[in-house]
């Protein structure tokens, strides 16, 4: 399953509240570096599970 999304669950409920902590305190480009920490994580987190 390489190249895949991960499986939506908990997973990505981390990654969002990662993106969505990152993108509060800065006003314009927070959101968008949250968005990408956040699909980071998910990737990280699946290349982990193999």
């Amino acid at each position: 399953m390489v190249g895949y999304p991960a499986k939506p669950g908990p997973s990505k409920a981390k990654a969002a509240v990662i993106g969505a902590l990152i993108g509060i305190p800065v006003p314009f480009i927070g959101p968008v570096i949250g968005a990408i920490a956040g699909v980071g994580y998910s990737i990280y987190k699946a290349k982990q599970r193999g």
